[in-house]
């Protein structure tokens, strides 16, 4: 899925047809869109025009650019006292046998993806590649992908189910970032924690379950 308008070119369009890879990607508004679907958009006797409102559409449309016709989905939405002033956004796939609302969904959902890279970059430290060895960054990226992949493996595992959206920077404050003493006495190594930390409980929760764990 494409997010960015910038991804709206034919020659991404024909690259993910020639290789079976689904879209659904968000195009820029033109006259020719617009003129089409302020047409399509009724509003009845008994609007309430106090809420907002969206209605869907979906269309065969084909640009002066591209070599063949494709489907556009479209969401109109009429924002609360504003009339019949609409707002509408376009977005081309090829999931033709959806419907328009499904296919906004989907479109919808590449803000999860963007917030997994976001959390990549700020809390994995995966946008550090700067040293001078392709290997070294290849390396390095690697590693932020395995940590990323062991933490959300963890989070579904072992957290309380209203902890498993918890992100890395919180993870660290509340579970790794915690004063405490490590000591062995009679081969036992026992773990001793501050007792002024308020997540004992979430401490202990957690590890007692990563122990249950069957590997």
């Amino acid at each position: 899925m494409g997010g960015g308008i910038r991804f709206a070119k034919p020659e991404i369009f024909s690259h993910c047809e020639d290789r079976q890879v689904r879209y659904v990607i968000k195009l820029k508004s033109n006259a020719r869109l617009l003129d089409h679907i302020q047409h399509q958009v009724l509003y009845q006797d008994d609007t309430d025009y106090t809420k907002t409102e969206q209605q869907y559409f979906k269309m065969a449309y084909q640009a002066d650019s591209w070599d063949r016709s494709r489907t556009v989905a479209i969401k109109a939405t009429r924002k609360a006292e504003t009339l019949l002033f609409s707002e509408f956004q376009f977005v081309v796939t090829d999931f033709a046998h959806l419907s328009p609302q499904t296919i906004f969904q989907l479109y919808q959902k590449r803000g999860n993806m963007e917030n997994f890279i976001k959390e990549m970059k700020t809390g994995f430290f995966a946008d550090k590649t700067d040293s001078p060895s392709f290997l070294a960054n290849k390396v390095r990226l690697a590693l932020s992908f395995i940590a990323y992949n062991i933490i959300h493996l963890m989070k579904q595992l072992t957290f309380p189910q209203e902890k498993k959206t918890t992100v890395i920077d919180t993870i660290r404050f509340q579970l790794f970032h915690i004063a405490g003493k490590v000591t062995e006495h009679a081969r036992q190594v026992q773990i001793h924690l501050s007792s002024t930390n308020v997540y004992n409980t979430l401490f202990w929760e957690v590890l007692t379950r990563i122990q249950r764990l069957n590997l």
